[in-house]
C-alpha cells in the first residue's frame, strides 16, 4: 500500500487500518461501537492518506449498517473488516456481534490513478501539517473525552434523581456539568481539559 487506509471515528479522527507499506494482499479488522444511546445506523467513511484528520485526506467510500438493535452508548460491538487484493480492490464487511446483522461494500482503491508524483505531494503534506494536525487530534480528543464524561455523568444525576439520592456531591458534579458545558459550547480546549479533570473526580467509579 503506498498511502494508509483509514475509517473515520469519532470527532473527525482518521484511524488507521492497513498502513503504508502493507503487503498486498492484506486483511486487518477492529472492533468499534455506537456513540450514542440506540444508535440505529452507523455509517463507516474510508479514507487514503497519512493525516490524522479524516477529511485531510482522499475519501474512497462508505459502509452503511442499519438496523442496530436498540442499546446504550458504547454498548454494540461492530466489527469492521478490511480485505484488499491485490489489484487494490478492497472489500469491507462490517457486523454487528450480537444480530450478526452485517453489510458488505466493495471498493476501489485510487493508487492506480495517483501518480508517485502525487503520492510524494501527499506525504510531504502529512510531514509539513504534522505539528498542526497533532494539537488538532489532541482537541478532538479531548472534546471527546468531555463528551462522553457528560454522558456519563448525565446518567449519574437522572439515577441519582429517579431514586431520590441526591447529595451535597450531587450539587457539585451539577456545578462542573455545567462548566464543562460550557467551554464545550465554546470550543475553549484548556477549560474542556480542566473541567474534564475536576467532573472526573467527583463522579463515582462506573
Amino acid at each position: 500500500m503506498p498511502l494508509t487506509l483509514s475509517m473515520e471515528t469519532l470527532g473527525g479522527l482518521a484511524t488507521p487500518i492497513v498502513r503504508r507499506g502493507i503487503p498486498l494482499p492484506a486483511k486487518r479488522n477492529q472492533q468499534f461501537t455506537t456513540t450514542a444511546d440506540d444508535q440505529k445506523v452507523v455509517r463507516i467513511e474510508i479514507f487514503l492518506g497519512e493525516r490524522p484528520i479524516a477529511n485531510q485526506n482522499i475519501r474512497i467510500g462508505h459502509v452503511e449498517l442499519t438496523g442496530l438493535p436498540d442499546a446504550p452508548r458504547d454498548g454494540p460491538q461492530i466489527d469492521v473488516l478490511f480485505d484488499i487484493d491485490q489489484t487494490c480492490t478492497l472489500t469491507v464487511t462490517a457486523k454487528e456481534k450480537k444480530t450478526a446483522n452485517t453489510k458488505t461494500s466493495q471498493l476501489r482503491v485510487p493508487p492506480e490513478h495517483l501518480t508517485p508524483e502525487q503520492i510524494k505531494v501527499l506525504l510531504k503534506a502529512a510531514n509539513d501539517y504534522k505539528d498542526k494536525d497533532t494539537a488538532q487530534v489532541r482537541a478532538i480528543e479531548a472534546k471527546n473525552e468531555a463528551y462522553a464524561l457528560v454522558h456519563r455523568a448525565e446518567k449519574y444525576l437522572q439515577n441519582q434523581q429517579r431514586y431520590s439520592l441526591g447529595n451535597a456531591t450531587d450539587q457539585q458534579i451539577e456545578e462542573k456539568l455545567a462548566s464543562l458545558g460550557l467551554a464545550l459550547q465554546q470550543d475553549d480546549i484548556e477549560p474542556i481539559k480542566e473541567n474534564t479533570i475536576h467532573l472526573g473526580r467527583l463522579l463515582p467509579d462506573a
